[in-house]
């Protein structure tokens, strides 16, 4: 009696923990395929190879949940052993992803801030993807472009004519976008 309890509880945990992997493994072959259908997202080589490996594990991921289901229904040893490989497999391509993002950090942080920067200069409110993310980045963080507030004067939306920065110029003003302004946004000043 005591070991039909136990494997329910197992059963039941072996289901509930990949149907999370099944939603996860979706999420992200949605979010990739969306990424790389899009083209700007993944202009340069590296950007779209990395977009195609983490597809690739997304699919690894979720063909192992959807094995891992089916193999608890059907009470099926070979279909659970296949399912324990692909996931063992995801999980060993997280750690390696995780020891190559810690061994490359100061190149991977460059290569972000650049490509923010390259989007707050020219793709915010051209692109709507863009946009949001960057909207969403900010409002989420309480920060204000890449740096500081300065990095939005050299935005495309926001240059209607040059903005002089000498000594002799007269006072002259930026806009920034409303994601930057938290205060105003949490207390309803305008």
């Amino acid at each position: 009696m005591g070991m039909s309890r136990c494997y329910s509880l197992m059963k039941c945990l072996l289901i509930v923990f990949n149907v999370i992997f099944l939603f996860v493994g979706v999420g992200v072959c949605a979010f990739a395929s969306w990424a790389l259908w899009d083209g700007r997202a993944s202009e340069t080589g590296a950007g779209r190879a990395g977009l195609c490996v983490l597809a690739a594990w997304a699919v690894a991921l979720t063909l192992g949940a959807i094995t891992a289901l089916a193999g608890a229904a059907r009470g099926s040893v070979s279909l659970l052993a296949l399912s324990f490989a692909l996931l063992a497999l995801t999980a060993a391509a997280e750690g390696a992803a995780a020891w190559w993002g810690a061994a490359h950090l100061p190149q991977l942080r460059r290569a972000l801030t650049d490509r923010l920067r390259h989007t707050v200069a020219h793709d915010y409110g051209v692109l709507a993807a863009r946009t949001h993310v960057v909207d969403a980045i900010q409002h989420g963080l309480q920060c204000c472009g890449v740096e500081s507030a300065r990095d939005w004067q050299n935005a495309a939306w926001a240059r209607a004519e040059p903005l002089d920065l000498s000594v002799g110029a007269p006072p002259s003003y930026y806009l920034v976008p409303v994601s930057c302004c938290v205060f105003t946004l949490r207390f309803g000043f305008n």
